[in-house]
């Protein structure tokens, strides 16, 4: 999605935080302020080239909730997904 490869080449000299913030806000679009598995597929499927890798990313997607949906409520928060990119293990 140029869109998306558009905001992340003007962001790459702010922060982790920063980058994460918009590409939170991109993936809201409901502005719900969290952000479900449907929306978070939306916005990354668009820079994939086939089939396979559609399917593969609804499987990683899962894992990534899985581990990052700490409170189980089936969507991200800003901080869960922040917390996530700022684990070092």
């Amino acid at each position: 999605d140029k869109e998306l490869i558009s905001g992340f080449e003007m962001l790459k000299h702010n922060s982790l935080e920063d980058k994460l913030n918009m590409f939170f806000e991109l993936c809201d679009k409901n502005k719900s302020g969290t952000i479900d598995k449907k929306e978070f597929y939306e916005v990354i499927k668009d820079s994939l080239i086939d089939y396979q890798d559609w399917v593969d990313l609804k499987d990683i997607i899962n894992k990534i909730f899985d581990q990052v949906d700490v409170d189980g409520s089936g969507e991200l928060t800003k901080s869960e997904l922040l917390k996530a990119c700022q684990h070092d293990d």
